[in-house]
């Protein structure tokens, strides 16, 4: 399960991603990457493995800017590579990482080579940052915001997108459909990333994405906008920083922790919707009655 973070900020940033890198590394991953947009413009590292091979290419030629996108990902399109890994680009000006999976990539691949983009790596993800900048390209004048906007309606499938360009110094764009993303709310500085976790080292409020929503992300705001564009508020959430939430505790590994704790997790989820003798049915819908001589249930996955 891969994994984004985000940044903008007046303060050098490459920290702060590979720390949120570090703390997505439960989700499991193959290979990492971070890009920094800086006054030179847009450079990346990436590596296999864990991230502590990313962090030794940093302390061998550190990378800073006050703008950058990073990402853990688990191999779905292509092996596990330099090349494969995220951030991917078009041009040396754009940069973008991604979670989810593009069901229509293949024929979107294969318009974008017509029009003369060339591919570097066997991902879905390299389609959307190529889109991207084609829609930059046939524009009238530069806007990535409307850039992004026109690429994602060409997509099929589940995603969450970081995207930095060269030409874009005080802000980033992000959105989700299908795939989580978290707003992190700080002082001058905002970020973003697949779970809150990722960002309790810098702060402890979040505004949860909903199914299709795009953000603009400066240092100042975070603009949302909905699937159809319409600007939006959504509410800002303050973390609860329970000790139990981000320590394996007893367990070898978040993994296990995860495993341990889906009853009690499922059971909070249900809470108020079921009883011994009650089933909503705007949970679970209109043929739900025979739900209630049900007693037992056996998942086998």
């Amino acid at each position: 399960m891969c994994g984004i973070v985000g940044a903008i900020a007046k303060r050098n940033v490459s920290k702060i991603l590979i720390e949120g890198l570090s703390r997505l590394e439960y989700r499991g991953y193959d290979s990492s990457g971070v890009a920094v947009n800086n006054e030179e413009g847009v450079f990346a590292h990436r590596a296999v493995g864990k991230v502590q091979a990313l962090k030794n290419k940093f302390e061998v030629a550190p990378l800073d800017g006050q703008i950058g996108i990073a990402h853990t990902r688990w191999a779905t399109h292509g092996k596990p590579t330099e090349e494969n890994a995220h951030p991917h680009f078009s041009s040396d000006d754009l940069a973008l990482v991604h979670n989810g999976i593009i069901e229509n990539h293949e024929p979107l691949r294969k318009r974008l080579i017509e029009q003369g983009y060339c591919f570097k790596s066997e991902t879905d993800t390299e389609v959307i940052v190529h889109l991207i900048h084609a829609e930059l390209e046939r524009a009238n004048q530069f806007d990535l915001l409307s850039a992004v906007q026109g690429a994602l309606s060409q997509l099929e499938g589940a995603f969450a997108i970081a995207v930095t360009h060269k030409a874009e110094k005080e802000r980033f764009i992000a959105a989700r459909k299908g795939s989580p993303l978290v707003v992190g709310v700080g002082i001058e500085e905002n970020f973003v990333a697949s779970d809150q976790l990722a960002l309790l080292h810098v702060t402890d409020q979040f505004i949860f994405l909903e199914e299709g929503d795009l953000v603009d992300v400066s240092r100042e705001s975070v603009v949302i906008y909905d699937e159809k564009g319409e600007k939006q508020d959504r509410p800002v959430h303050v973390f609860n920083h329970n000790v139990d939430a981000t320590d394996k505790g007893e367990y070898r590994h978040y993994m296990m922790k995860e495993i341990y704790e889906q009853p009690a997790v499922i059971s909070a989820c249900l809470e108020g919707r079921i009883s011994k003798d009650k089933v909503l049915t705007s949970c679970f819908g209109a043929d739900s009655a025979f739900l209630k001589d049900i007693e037992n249930v056996h998942i086998v996955a």
